[in-house]
């Protein structure tokens, strides 16, 4: 029997005093390793998510991504994550900055 998984993607926004939290949770029927291939996978982000043009770097804690991307009606962005965890088939998590770090903080969490 192969095991099921629950994907969370959660995002952190914090604006100077004021703290909001965004999160999506959606059940992915699949087993961990899949779901972790499709993760890890930068290159296919666009065929998945239109709103993420490109992903580039490398998928190892401590290093800086690449991001770029474009929100339906407003102009594109580039910003440069920081992988915050990478435990393989489990957890994927990332940390980014608009502007500069704390004004405007984004974390992508995708436990598997």
């Amino acid at each position: 029997m192969k095991r099921l998984s629950l994907a969370i993607v959660t995002i952190l926004i914090h604006v100077t005093v004021m703290a909001k939290e965004i999160k999506t949770e959606i059940i992915i029927r699949s087993t961990p390793e899949k779901i972790w291939a499709i993760l890890t996978d930068f290159e296919k982000y666009p065929d998945w998510n239109p709103f993420i043009r490109s992903i580039t770097g490398t998928v190892e804690e401590g290093e800086k991504i690449t991001v770029n991307i474009a929100p339906p009606k407003n102009k594109a962005m580039t910003f440069k994550p920081i992988i915050l965890t990478k435990t393989e088939n489990r957890e994927l998590r990332w940390l980014g900055s608009i502007l500069f770090k704390g004004l405007f903080d984004g974390e992508h969490r995708a436990p598997v």
